[in-house]
């Protein structure tokens, strides 16, 4: 009976176009918002809302980055987790192989010992039957 082994998937290439994606997607909601506060106050200093403007957006991309990056690194533990399930499955089915022919050694060799045994006394009870002669009796021969 065949062992089944996990063989782990060929590596993927590195796709970054989520990232690229990611990264342009909040560049352009922070420009719209830039422009969008242009527009709605055309005549003030609008320095310091698009200074909080860029303060939120920042930490906000950064977080998803991190998030996408977890994800990826999420697949590659899972095909780790299986290559190891994979090959703890087949150490227990060796090691069961391996005990059932340990356990039938033992028997074949408690087999012959006993054999061994059997036939030294066997042995020894004809040696002990042909030293001594057969007691009469009462059988008289003509």
């Amino acid at each position: 009976m065949p062992i089944p082994v996990y063989s782990a998937p060929a590596p993927k290439p590195a796709n970054n176009n989520s990232v690229i994606i990611a990264v342009c997607c909040m560049a352009f909601l922070l420009a719209t918002f830039v422009v969008l506060i242009s527009l709605v106050k055309p005549g003030e200093d609008n320095l310091d809302l698009i200074a909080i403007v860029f303060a939120a957006i920042t930490p906000t991309t950064v977080a998803l980055l991190a998030y996408m990056k977890g994800a990826e690194n999420s697949q590659a533990v899972k095909d780790v987790h299986l290559a190891i399930n994979g090959r703890l499955t087949q150490l227990l089915a060796m090691t069961e192989t391996a005990s059932h022919a340990e356990g039938v050694a033992e028997g074949v060799h408690a087999g012959v010992v006993t054999a061994k045994e059997l036939v030294s006394v066997t042995a020894t009870e004809l040696r002990h039957a042909q030293e001594t002669p057969p007691a009469e009796v009462g059988v008289e021969v003509k």
